[in-house]
Order: structure tokens, then C-alpha cells, then sequence
């Protein structure tokens, strides 16, 4: 796999997805991280997660300055990954 972005890229742009959708970090919706073996980063939703908040957070990952993963998941809710 072709490596694009450093680990510490990664790391630096959580923020710019955290920053935007905090209030779903909060409500349960959403967990996110870096995957450095994947060279991006990832967010987990929940299965409670509007048609509305997955256009948002997809806009958000559009506009990260790296790659993410948006990836679905069987739970209900979900907790915050600090990094």
C-alpha cells in the first residue's frame, strides 16, 4: 500500500473531524481514530445515525486533509476514542 500521509499527519487532522461533529461524539453516535496500517482515519456509526448526520459526516470526511474511512456498525451507541 501506498503510504500518502505520515502517522503524525493522521494524528494532526483528528481534529478537523472532531472539531465539526462533537455533538455526535457526544450523543453516542459516532467513535473515531487513526489507522495507521490503513494510512487514514476512520469513524464508526452508530446504527442510530441519520440519513442527514451520514451526508454530514461524509461531508466532513470529504473535506478532511486526509483519508477517511466511514464505516457503519451493529451498535447502538458508541464512545469516543481519544488520541
Amino acid at each position: 500500500m501506498a503510504v500518502d500521509y505520515s502517522q503524525q499527519q493522521l494524528f494532526d487532522a483528528h481534529p478537523a473531524i472532531t472539531d465539526e461533529l462533537i455533538d455526535l461524539y457526544r450523543a453516542g453516535k459516532i467513535a473515531s481514530g487513526a489507522r495507521p496500517e490503513q494510512n487514514a482515519l476512520y469513524v464508526h456509526l452508530a446504527t442510530t445515525v441519520t440519513g442527514a448526520e451520514r451526508a454530514r459526516i461524509a461531508r466532513v470526511a470529504e473535506r478532511a486533509p486526509v483519508r477517511v474511512l466511514v464505516n457503519p456498525t451493529n451498535c447502538e451507541t458508541l464512545f469516543a476514542v481519544e488520541e
